[in-house]
């Protein structure tokens, strides 16, 4: 006897973890750099170096390269930019994991303070939660069909799939460069930039993945004539393009994760040479799986009227996506900006969103989490006018999935879209945001199937004692497969004996069967 063989991957969860890396540092300000008056504006990025894993122990390493923008000492207060880079190391535990595993990790800055110990030192504090997932790809082995010189009657199912195809890393850099308006003067120096990815569509093609999306950009400088107030500008860059990606085609589901891991904005000279022009550089962060779905025909039951069939079975758990859904959670709040002083302006507003609980329920997946913000703000006062202000507005959004069940995995990115921050007066602003939630969910189902099939001779007691011909009375839950499995016989047989018989007989049908086992000549030897 020969089986057919078809082999899928699936990726498994085999160890999760999640680190929390406290940080609290002192650091010299660079001789290079003037007196600290007061700080203004901080953020933290964090770069990932290694993630180091042996079976179910691990080490985390990487750094937090901290942005701050702040105030000199000098009676007429100018301002300027440093970036401190803090490293960490930190060991894990992931129970389950294996050597051979892929390994990946996502952060989430949940806190950052940057204090003045003197004008010469700053003190950062931070708390940094990585989520630490490794999972396995293993191979599956279906059997999709029999060969055999004896006669064999098979059932087959049509079992549904979605398999890992592909699943890496890339980066994606955007080259773009932006010309001041008319009504700005001349760069004399950068001193603070922010670019925040708005939009990223993405769709699987033949070899490679397109790519089309926008970028925001923030640029605050300062002016060529010094007796000019700080200015600021922003900027819309849209970028296309394309990642090569082996093994990808266009039927497939993608599950993209997409970052701004670094951006450089400089000043350069246009042709009458003057610094008017500025040059952006982003590399992209993209966390890239795709799926698979088919359906696979594969042996659910096998018999022979000849000879008796020894089924080997196995359990195993199967995912299927569930749920592919970009979802659109939007926020329309007011802020209270008050302070000491009165505010003029609003240069600009950076948000970062947090998820911090996902839980099933009967209408789909409950989303909760907080949109943080930081503005820059022009105020009245003459001496400090750029001042900064932080606030929290939580969210909640049900993504519509229908069949959800608490075993399911789900996976959400979510993507700040748009914000806008707009003064009211009173020293009071209207928030309003975008958030993206890109969620895949995966429902895990266990399934028993065939892993292997022998055929041994029938005990001749056995068969002598069955009836060669029997009538038998069709029960609620039979089948014409069952029966003829049964009584060593086949579905065209019972065809052929009961020639009213159309389809599926119905309860309380009366069929005549007729043995087949006694029929065909013994098969030598054991099992095959």
């Amino acid at each position: 006897m020969e089986l057919d063989r078809k082999y899928i991957y699936m990726s498994r969860p085999t160890g999760r973890a999640v680190v929390q890396v406290t940080m609290d540092e002192d650091r010299n300000v660079p001789d290079a750099r003037p007196d600290v008056g007061r700080i203004i504006l901080s953020r933290g990025t964090v770069e990932l170096e290694e993630i180091h894993c042996s079976g179910e122990k691990g080490v985390l390493s990487g750094h937090l390269r901290t942005e701050i923008l702040y105030g000199t000492e000098e009676e007429k207060e100018s301002l300027t930019a440093l970036a401190v880079d803090l490293p960490f190391t930190e060991s894990l535990s992931l129970p389950g994991a294996g050597d051979r595993d892929t390994v990946t990790a996502d952060w989430v800055l949940e806190d950052l303070s940057v204090e003045m110990v003197h004008s010469r030192k700053l003190r950062i504090q931070a708390i940094l939660s990585v989520t630490v997932q490794a999972e396995a790809l293993e191979r599956e082995e279906l059997i999709s069909g029999v060969h055999c010189e004896e006669p064999v009657e098979k059932k087959l199912r049509d079992l549904p799939v979605t398999q890992i195809a592909v699943s890496r890393r890339e980066t994606y850099r955007v080259r773009e460069e932006v010309k001041l308006s008319g009504n700005k003067p001349n760069i004399r120096e950068i001193l603070w930039t922010d670019t925040r990815l708005c939009r990223c569509e993405a769709r699987p093609e033949e070899g490679q993945v397109s790519l089309r999306g926008e970028l925001a950009g923030f640029v605050l400088y300062q002016a060529e004539d010094a007796q000019m107030p700080v200015q600021w500008c922003e900027f819309s860059v849209p970028f296309e393009g394309e990642v090569e990606v082996d093994g990808c085609t266009s039927g497939m589901i993608l599950d993209l994760r997409v970052q701004v891991s670094r951006c450089d904005w400089e000043a350069e000279e246009d042709g009458d040479e003057e610094r008017r022009v500025l040059e952006m550089e982003a590399l992209l962060g993209l966390t890239l799986k795709l799926y698979q779905e088919s359906r696979e025909e594969v042996v659910a039951d096998l018999y022979s009227p000849s000879r008796e069939a020894v089924l080997t079975e196995r359990e195993t758990r199967l995912t299927q996506i569930l749920v592919r859904n970009s979802a659109s959670c939007r926020i329309d709040e007011r802020m209270n900006l008050s302070g000491e002083e009165k505010l003029l302006q609003i240069c600009y507003g950076a948000g970062e969103v947090v998820l911090d609980e996902m839980r099933a329920t009967e209408e789909g997946l409950s989303v909760e989490g907080a949109l943080h913000i930081s503005m820059l703000v022009m105020t009245a006062d003459d001496l400090h006018p750029l001042q900064s202000i932080r606030g929290t507005l939580p969210f909640q959004h049900l993504v519509e999935a229908r069949g959800i069940e608490s075993g399911c995995i789900f996976q959400v990115h979510p993507q700040l879209e748009s914000l806008n921050v707009l003064m009211l007066g009173g020293n009071e602003a209207e928030v309003r945001a975008s958030i993206a939630l890109e969620t895949l969910i995966l429902r895990p189902e266990t399934v028993r199937l065939v892993s292997d099939v022998s055929l041994v001779p029938y005990e001749e007691e056995k068969i002598r004692r069955e009836a060669g011909v029997v009538g038998y009375l069709v029960q609620p839950e039979d089948t014409l497969w069952k029966i003829a499995k049964k009584y060593y016989t086949t579905v065209e047989r019972i065809y052929e004996v009961n020639p009213e018989l159309t389809g599926e007989p119905e309860a309380g049908t009366w069929l005549l069967l007729v043995k087949q086992a006694g029929e065909l000549p013994p098969m030598p030897g054991a099992a095959m």
